[in-house]
């Protein structure tokens, strides 16, 4: 019966080999890391209250009855200065788009909360859109549109019927007895299913609706419809800054996939830290 004896040699070459492998997963940990560093620029977004913490896209939402944030699960605001490679830079400074290396839909990142950047944003929109109702050959165009107070359902109704505007999506506003602030992402749908689903989400939410805060949706470049829409005083920001965006992106060497109902470029929006009081 033979024994298995290691030689000093021997030992030493497997210590080699266990560093060696320990050297190779640090490395690995760190190549993984720039993937994990987009995360806090999601930060402050739409999360889930039930899940604490699972950050969403809007779009996110399309196909199911949300529980939305609430205030204690927002969280900061996304940064604006960042190193990352996975994101452009607008020329301007106002925003930054970040790229999904899975190609899903970019979002464009803005600190609307900065009353500078505000202003060179709005300006900047103001004029493209002004630029798409002169040569925009009534042709249909995306837009955020983000009410400077929840509008009521009425309210709405008679902007949409005037502006001709599509809706892809909505976020309604609401409150709890104890002024907790939630949002709830509905996928457009028929009126009656979707006063329906609101209901029953205020019912789980144990809150009152305030009304319509956002919309995302469609509407024709013109001054009949993009430019009534303009023209509504409850109308705080149409946002179609998701053109300059793709441009941005086109000129960086990124393809953007189009999507058939929705944005091309996810647009941030400043309504949550908007005053909620209707007609405020």
């Amino acid at each position: 019966m033979s024994s298995l004896r290691r030689s000093p040699a021997s030992f030493i070459l497997a210590l080699v080999l266990l560093l060696a492998t320990a050297l190779m997963l640090v490395a690995l940990d760190n190549g993984s890391s720039t993937s994990a560093q987009l995360e806090p620029a999601f930060d402050g977004l739409q999360k889930d209250a039930n899940q604490g913490g699972a950050v969403d896209p809007p779009n996110a939402y399309a196909d199911r009855d949300t529980t939305p944030p609430t205030e204690s699960s927002v969280g900061t605001k996304p940064p604006i200065e960042s190193a990352l490679s996975n994101v452009v830079q607008a020329e301007n400074g106002t925003f930054m788009v970040t790229i999904d290396p899975d190609g899903g839909t970019p979002f464009l990142i803005a600190d609307l909360d900065d009353p500078a950047i505000m202003k060179q944003y709005t300006a900047a929109n103001q004029a493209r859109n002004e630029a798409l109702i002169r040569t925009g050959a009534n042709q249909q165009v995306d837009v955020l549109v983000t009410f400077a107070h929840p509008v009521t359902w009425r309210e709405f109704v008679a902007l949409r019927e005037e502006t001709g505007l599509t809706p892809f999506q909505y976020y309604f506003a609401e409150i709890r007895a104890d002024g907790e602030k939630v949002v709830n992402f509905h996928r457009a749908v028929p009126d009656d299913e979707l006063l329906a689903s609101v209901s029953r989400q205020l019912e789980r939410d144990g809150a009152e609706l305030l009304g319509v805060m956002v919309v995302e949706g469609s509407v024709q470049a013109s001054s009949a419809a993009l430019g009534r829409l303009l023209s509504f005083p409850s109308v705080l920001l149409a946002d179609t800054t998701w053109i300059d965006a793709v441009d941005l992106l086109v000129r960086h060497g990124y393809p953007v996939r189009q999507v058939d109902e929705g944005l091309d470029v996810s647009l941030t929006t400043p309504y949550w830290d908007l005053d909620w009081a209707p007609g405020s």
